[in-house]
């Protein structure tokens, strides 16, 4: 039977005055269409399970069967049949891989070991004679140098740390425990990577408790 008994059965059903042929017909239409339709279920649901197109298809029985920490996709850059890709969990990212995904775990943990790293204790000095090495490159320094009577002389200072590539700029200033009246002035002689030279100039008159506050620049 097909369709047309079936709508036919919906519409007009089955009454006492039809004909035992009539009866038949249209009872048999419907069990026909059920069971037509329930095949069709069946095989759709038996399709979803275990249908398969080599390794282009997504279907279920592949779902139930990845494998642990691995999800499906194409990592290949360009057009590809769907493969398991894996999910990888590395604190440290040290495999460096092009086709795998990482976990948001793996993620935080490097991200927030790399900022430990910028700024642990190897990175600074925050004594009087100190240091500060940020994540670029860039080196600070400051000092304070002995305190000496000075009058018309040079004076040298040892930086805490050596510039790997350059020390780029130094200043400083002159700094006194107490108020001497007179004129001392200091200027900046030179610098290397490790060290600058000054020079203290004064109206030939002696300076007690004197020293030199510096500040150098580098990388």
């Amino acid at each position: 039977m097909d369709s047309i008994n079936f709508d036919t059965f919906k519409t007009n059903g089955v009454e006492l005055s039809d004909t035992l042929s009539s009866w038949r017909e249209k009872t048999n239409g419907i069990i026909t269409k059920i069971n037509t339709e329930a095949t069709a279920l069946g095989d759709l649901q038996n399709k979803v399970n275990t249908f398969q197109d080599g390794n282009n298809t997504v279907a279920l029985n592949k779902l139930e069967q990845i494998s642990n920490l691995n999800v499906l996709g194409n990592t290949s850059g360009s057009s590809a049949n769907v493969a398991e890709v894996s999910i990888l969990d590395q604190d440290t990212l040290s495999s460096n891989s092009a086709t795998s995904l990482a976990t948001q775990q793996s993620i935080k943990a490097y991200v927030d070991n790399q900022n430990a790293a910028q700024f642990d204790s190897s990175t600074y000095d925050l004594s009087t004679d100190g240091y500060q090495k940020l994540p670029s490159g860039f080196i600070m320094q400051w000092g304070l140098s002995d305190r000496e009577r000075v009058k018309q002389e040079e004076e040298e200072v040892t930086f805490p740390l050596t510039f790997p590539n350059a020390c780029l700029n130094v200043v400083a200033i002159i700094d006194r425990d107490n108020f001497e009246s007179g004129n001392l002035s200091l200027y900046l002689k030179s610098f290397t990577t490790t060290k600058a030279t000054f020079v203290y100039d004064s109206d030939n008159v002696f300076y007690p408790n004197t020293a030199i506050r510096w500040q150098a620049y580098g990388h």
